[in-house]
């Protein structure tokens, strides 16, 4: 999957994940970005590394971002978010993604 934000190419490939399972994972065994639907909420519980984080709304913009979350840490669900996707640390900084940005998701 290709991640654009504001219609600029970001990543080329992130993987979905869907399925409970899926989500519970995330990023534990991905060097991938990992886009999680239909969620608001994660935990870095048992991983090895720091990640960045975007919540997207229904509309696909961005309406909270948090970087280099540590291990074993707990994000509390977030109001209004449908999408998360994980990242590698200081991602967020480098492709500049800021509050309000458009972030579209195609194969």
């Amino acid at each position: 999957m290709k991640i654009f934000c504001n219609n600029e190419l970001i990543s080329d490939n992130a993987i979905i994940a869907k399925s409970f399972f899926e989500k519970l994972l995330g990023k534990f065994f991905s060097s991938k970005p990992v886009i999680l639907e239909n969620c608001n909420s994660i935990h870095t519980i048992f991983m090895r590394k720091k990640i960045d984080v975007i919540f997207l709304d229904k509309d696909n913009k961005v309406i909270k971002k948090r970087s280099n979350i540590l291990p074993n840490k707990i994000i509390l669900p977030t109001h209004k978010a449908k999408r998360i996707i994980e990242f590698h640390a200081g991602f967020i900084k480098s492709a500049k993604i800021e509050l309000n940005d458009k972030i579209d998701v195609k194969e």
